[in-house]
């Protein structure tokens, strides 16, 4: 993602009319810098990514972790109310993927 203040720091394209060796030199150097500085942001958003994707997986992992022990709840909670009505029900679960 391009930021606004490294969208306004490109130097002109095409580069200068004037060929002389100093605006050329001097053109190029202002190339580098702007490539040296995107690719710093780069990496600090790449960062950032990885850092984002970890917390997004682990938010995952937590959510099915306690989906299942709400579900065994339940399923207990059901077993116990049904073997209540119907004393030789010996299990009975919610499935998962229901």
């Amino acid at each position: 993602m391009w930021s606004a203040t490294a969208i306004t720091a490109l130097a002109p394209w095409p580069p200068p009319r004037d060929r002389s060796e100093l605006v050329q030199l001097k053109w190029r150097l202002t190339e580098v810098e702007n490539i040296l500085h995107l690719t710093a942001e780069k990496e600090a958003l790449g960062k950032q990514r990885a850092g984002a994707r970890e917390a997004l997986t682990a938010a995952q992992h937590e959510r099915e972790t306690r989906r299942k022990e709400r579900i065994q709840l339940w399923s207990q909670h059901f077993l116990a109310r049904l073997q209540a009505v119907v004393p030789g029900v010996e299990r009975a679960r919610i499935d998962l993927d229901a």
